[in-house]
């Protein structure tokens, strides 16, 4: 039981942590290091130090390591462009050697033994060396550099330089077991180092492949067997590494770098990816990372500053000057070479991992462990500050380059509504359809357009047939809004596309709210796009299309409020020679060229003056109950700023009004509403109260509110709108959808897509 509680804890501070390093732009491991540093036995002392942990901690990383070699394309590795290699090199061999040097004389000067000295020196070296980019696509979104030669050379630089640290640590580990520094010592380290990855790549490409179809053909069927057999894989190369006197997670990380070959179907491979990651992430790491914070001392401050500073200054002038020195041959620049550097500069995992390791296996003390795990939290921090920094440099000095090989777009989808999309921007720039509807991708080829059948979530199918790392944009547009949020992710952080947007159906803002409330994607056409609908009116050939001049303000204005209400839908718009797909809330400029569609029932129809008030309308929606002079009191402040008066001003004109006649109409409806000075004054504001707004003890509770105020010439409005509440209250379904509408945006969909006759 006390073992439950611990764990139970410990995921607990993990989890915190975890989301609040998340939510500042850091990655989760930061915030589970931190949390058991500041709650731990180093600090706090509240999260117990169980036994059991040890256990959990050390499968956290093997499954870790087999989850990060998983990651890995090893054809990426084989693909790394030359300045990438050079960036990795630099960033890795200078600081390396600058962390041995410093680490050792300080320790050699402070009477530590000489293979302690060493020992500990290669960690420091090795440590200082790795490039952790954890957080790497959301910084490089958050900078708008996901399109530029930076992104792509600190992408591949620092998959090449942790792939090498992993190397180095097999040689240290090695080393370790022999114990004294010779050139005989050094060959059977190396020797055995290169046995290891050798028996490991045979074993990958030629066994792995045959185990991985074993289940299948017993009549096993389903991920759990795959996974199982991933599992044992990767213990069997777990064990090949301790046999070589190499630490076992060397072989978790060779068995999941040959994971993607060994199981050729490219949905089954992300889907056990997501498993080994869920398995990793969710229990196993947050626990290793959590009781690493536990070893932390926090008089490492005091009792090593000198280390500790120098450590510290290593790793970030190390990575930096490193960089920028073999970077130079590329010929972009040392100001590019100095960015990239900075980029390059945080720690993370990897290196907390081989920490870890060697502090368990006492190679290094608990003084060096402190001072690496400090390094890799500072350094980390200081990534999104320096790498800004520098960004704002290169952009004053007009060197920051933005790569011009990307054209084009992906659609996820292929139906009615994606195949005339992708037929308006095919004009002007390379189009790819994705779907997996047979009969969608049928008629896509019909229409001339290219389109591959196949699951948009497929990473292999978008490098090999989409060709999505050299497109310019990627659009999803099912009637899913989950999955199009999910393949949208995807095509940003995992193959860096710089322009992504996805459909929103109506309702779906609620549940998927964090993407408006991040805003790194775009929202096609207009936010509570009902796509089933448009698709079906384009399949059925209902709709027109219309090229719109924007002439001026007006136009520009007169094609927002018909967009919002749902009457027209705009595509793709043209500025100067680059044609583009319309994105929610765009401003266009004067000149523009916008291609819309219409309904052709909808096309002689006005849109009345109530739907244009129902538009720009502020909608509340009260949860709790309430009675008149509360409600008053909420909507008094926003009623006030419209009408020029004050809010005590407004609350005394709706009392009076009701005191003088109700306006309750029964049926759950109110319409309060006053009379305004001036001329041609027209305002709405609608509320939802779920729970109820009693006006008086002699009245119903009142659900659905329309508050008005208008001046007197406008009594015909009034009336007009009178009239078009009675018709949508009375709807047989508004009721119902009034009730389970998920946002107060779908309150207003709801009522500008209810039928009823317009006047």
């Amino acid at each position: 039981m006390e073992f439950m509680i611990s764990l139970l804890l410990v995921l607990l501070a993990a989890w915190l942590g975890g989301v609040i390093a998340h939510r500042i732009g850091y990655p989760s491991m930061l915030g589970e290091l931190l949390a058991g540093m500041i709650l731990g036995p180093a600090l706090l002392g509240w999260l117990p130090n169980h036994e059991g942990l040890k256990f959990i901690a050390e499968f956290g990383i093997f499954i870790m390591m087999l989850y990060i070699g998983a990651e890995i394309d090893p054809r990426e590795l084989l693909k790394a462009s030359r300045n990438a290699i050079l960036a990795a090199i630099g960033g890795f061999v200078v600081p390396f050697g600058a962390g041995f040097a410093v680490t050792y004389w300080y320790l050699q000067r402070g009477g530590v033994e000489e293979r302690s000295a060493v020992l500990g020196g290669l960690f420091v070296g090795m440590a200082v060396g790795v490039t952790s980019l954890a957080a790497k696509s959301r910084i490089l979104l958050d900078l708008k550099l996901l399109d530029t030669r930076i992104a792509v050379v600190l992408m591949a630089g620092a998959l090449f330089a942790d792939t090498a640290a992993l190397v180095v640590f097999a040689g240290i580990t090695g080393f370790a077991d022999e114990g004294t520094v010779s050139v005989l010592m050094l060959s059977i380290v190396c020797g055995k180092a290169l046995l290891f990855f050798g028996i490991c790549t045979l074993l990958g490409l030629y066994v792995l492949p045959i185990v991985s179809r074993l289940p299948p053909k017993l009549g096993i069927e389903g991920l759990t067997a795959t996974l199982t057999v991933v599992l044992l894989a990767a213990l069997t190369f777990g064990e090949i590494a301790h046999l070589m006197g190499l630490h076992n997670i060397l072989g978790a990380f060779m068995a999941g770098l040959f994971l993607r070959r060994s199981i050729p179907d490219r949905q089954q491979h992300r889907e056990l990816t997501k498993r080994i990651h869920d398995m990793a992430i969710g229990l196993f790491a947050p626990v290793f990372f959590v009781t690493a914070g536990f070893e932390f001392r926090f008089d490492v401050f005091s009792e090593a500053p000198g280390l500790l500073f120098a450590v510290v200054a290593v790793a970030i002038v190390g990575k930096i000057v490193g960089t920028v020195l073999f970077y130079l041959p590329s010929g972009h620049g040392w100001r590019e070479g100095l960015t990239i550097g900075c980029g390059m500069n945080g720690r993370g995992a990897v290196e907390i991992i081989i920490a870890g390791i060697g502090l368990e296996a006492g190679l290094i003390d608990q003084t060096l462990f402190s001072i690496l795990v400090f390094m890799a939290i500072f350094t980390t921090a200081l990534v999104p500050v320096s790498l800004k920094w520098c960004v704002s440099w290169l952009e004053r000095h007009d060197q920051l380059v933005r790569l011009s090989h990307r054209e084009g777009y992906v659609i996820m989808g292929a139906g009615p509504l994606a195949r005339l999309l992708a037929t308006m921007l095919s004009s002007k720039n390379p189009v790819h359809l994705l779907d997996v509807n047979q009969d969608h991708c049928r008629m896509a080829r019909e229409a001339g357009l290219p389109v591959t059948q196949g699951n948009a979530l497929d990473e292999g199918m978008l490098v090999d047939e989409v060709d999505l790392i050299n497109r310019l944009g990627f659009l999803a547009l099912t009637s899913n809004s989950e999955l199009n949020v999910v393949g949208a992710r995807l095509a940003q952080e995992q193959f860096l596309v710089p322009n992504t947007a996805v459909a929103l159906a109506v309702g779906k803002q609620s549940n998927i709210a964090n993407v408006l409330e991040r805003g790194d994607l775009g929202v096609l056409f207009r936010s509570g796009l009902d796509v089933e609908e448009w698709s079906r009116c384009v399949a059925k050939n209902k709709h027109m299309t219309e090229i719109t001049v924007i002439k001026d303000a007006e136009s520009a204005a007169r094609l927002a409020e018909e967009t919002e209400l749902g009457v027209v839908l705009p595509l793709v718009f043209q500025r100067n020679d680059a044609l583009r797909p319309v994105l929610a809330g765009e401003t266009f400029e004067l000149g523009d060229q916008v291609t819309l569609i219409r309904e052709k029932a909808k096309a002689a129809v006005e849109v009345d003056q109530f739907d244009l008030l129902v538009a720009k309308a502020k909608i509340f929606d009260f949860p709790e109950a309430l009675d008149l002079e509360a409600f008053l009191g909420k909507i008094a402040p926003s009623l006030a700023e419209e009408l020029g008066r004050s809010a005590a001003e407004v609350i005394a004109a709706y009392r009076e009004r009701e005191q003088s006649s109700g306006t309750v109409l029964g049926q759950g409806v109110a319409i309060p509403h006053i009379l305004l000075d001036g001329m041609e004054r027209s305002h709405l504001l609608i509320a939802r109260a779920k729970s109820g707004i009693r006006f008086s003890e002699d009245e119903d509770v009142v659900h659905i509110l329309f508050v008005m105020a208008s001046s007197r010439d406008q009594r015909n409005l009034h009336l007009r709108c009178l009239s078009a509440i009675a018709q949508i209250v009375q709807s047989p379904a508004f009721e119902t959808g009034w009730f389970q509408a998920e946002s107060t945006e779908h309150l207003r969909e709801l009522l500008l897509r209810t039928k009823r006759r317009r006047v």
